[in-house]
């Protein structure tokens, strides 16, 4: 530290100091490069033997059961065309329920209108 006061003895404070605030940034940011990178190396290298068994012992990851594979797209289109169908009928059986339960009132005017008066 001695070297470094010589250093910056003639320099005015305000450039002294940015100097000093230079050399602490840089430390600071080979500090922060140097932990993660050092880890890796010593955890991933192979020199801390109880990494393998920390893994072993605890399971990060788990995985579900395997289900079944999604319907091939023609077989897909197959299924969605007998839904259609099959909803298709469920809306016809629905219509003629509600004209059968109304009695057949309006003389085939359609639903929901009223029937048609005579005079």
């Amino acid at each position: 530290m001695a070297g470094w006061t010589r250093l910056t003895a003639g320099l005015p404070t305000s450039l002294a100091t940015r100097l000093r605030r230079r050399r602490l940034e840089a430390f600071k940011f080979s500090v922060y490069l140097l932990v993660p990178v050092g880890a890796s190396y010593y955890f991933g290298s192979g020199a801390y033997p109880y990494l393998e068994r920390i893994i072993q012992q605890r399971s990060y990851v788990v995985y579900p059961p395997e289900g079944p594979a999604p319907p091939a797209p023609d077989e897909m289109a197959r299924l969605v065309g007998r839904e259609r169908a099959r909803e298709e009928a469920r809306a016809v059986a629905a219509v003629a329920a509600a004209t059968a339960a109304d009695g057949g009132a309006g003389g085939g005017e359609g639903v929901g209108k009223p029937p048609r008066v005579q005079r």
